[in-house]
């Protein structure tokens, strides 16, 4: 029941939130996380010498980059590594969850285009504020499945 109760808070929130901040914001932000490892990955662009040497007085943000990515994702990718591989000696298992931490932003990514695209979907079909509508309505059912837990203990 409580995670129940925990699932139907955080949907209602999220779907508030959306309503408050908007799908395009949100959109925005999205494509701001996509296009952030095109310096990982930068297209190859063909120009004369004078440009390259301008090109490289700017500061590379690669590697900053990567331990921004493996500093906010590597202690989840530790959690799971570790629940999963107990077995294995603890330097492994910090080698595999560092290495893991790159998936999990990929995964996030992802999952975030997923999430904006169902949203799309359901702003398409209803009306303007349809989604903070049912936000609070599910925020609504946890509070009372809470007062019943409450009330029950």
């Amino acid at each position: 029941m409580n995670y129940v109760i925990l699932f139907l808070n955080i949907i209602g929130t999220f779907f508030l939130s959306i309503e408050a901040i908007k799908l395009e914001n949100i959109k925005k932000m999205s494509n701001r996380l996509r296009n952030s490892n095109n310096f990982l990955n930068p297209k190859i662009e063909w120009v004369d010498d004078d440009f390259i040497r301008d090109k490289s007085k700017k500061r590379d943000f690669t590697i900053p980059f990567l331990l921004l990515i493996i500093v906010l994702f590597s202690p989840l990718s530790f959690l799971v590594t570790y629940y999963l591989l107990s077995k294995l000696n603890l330097i492994f298992i910090i080698l595999i969850a560092i290495a893991t931490s790159f998936v999990i932003w990929t995964l996030v990514i992802l999952l975030m285009d997923a999430v904006i695209k169902l949203l799309d979907y359901v702003v398409i079909k209803t009306g303007n504020g349809i989604i903070g509508i049912l936000g609070f309505l599910i925020l609504t059912v946890s509070f009372w499945l809470q007062f019943i837990q409450n009330s029950a203990t």
